[in-house]
């Protein structure tokens, strides 16, 4: 249970999904810009993960699934896609931000408070314990804080990272 959790405005407008989000969905974008550099999506798989929604992986099912591996770490770089700037002109919103934070096994390991436009995204590198159970990733905006339309968190190239067991 994520304690710390900040209060929130409760609201989103997209759920959890695979790839980049566009001005005009569906996204026919096939690059974004990542810490200055044009990256192709095909090379760095990437998820969209709206302000106030979380995802939770089971690293149990994943060793249970995959005998002889274990859940070393977990790696990405998340960042507020500059594609928003064009969504804030259009729709007149603006001061896009979000709040990030990662929990294994329910205590949090990694936090950014006030992600927003002016970040690069920022390397998230989380090792496990050998039983740690379970990986959270969350996106928040702050309550009574019109932020949280435009709050549209990219995880990219997100990895768990297996290691090989002896058994």
């Amino acid at each position: 249970m994520y304690e710390t959790c900040p209060d929130t405005d409760g609201q989103y407008s997209w759920d959890i999904h695979y790839g980049l989000y566009d001005v005009d969905p569906p996204s026919k974008r096939k690059s974004f810009m990542l810490n200055g550099k044009e990256v192709l999506l095909a090379s760095h798989p990437t998820f969209c993960l709206h302000a106030n929604a979380g995802i939770t992986f089971d690293l149990q099912q994943i060793r249970q699934s995959l005998r002889g591996v274990r859940a070393a770490s977990f790696t990405a770089y998340c960042g507020i896609d500059k594609e928003v700037l064009e969504h804030e002109k259009r729709f007149g919103k603006s001061r896009t931000k979000a709040d990030i934070a990662v929990l294994v096994d329910g205590v949090v390991v990694f936090e950014k408070k006030a992600l927003d436009l002016s970040d690069d995204f920022i390397p998230v590198n989380i090792p496990f314990k050998e039983d740690a159970r379970f990986l959270t990733l969350i996106s928040t905006n702050n309550a009574g804080d019109d932020t949280s339309y435009l709050s549209w968190v990219l995880w990219a190239s997100p990895t768990i990272h297996l290691n090989t067991t002896s058994r």
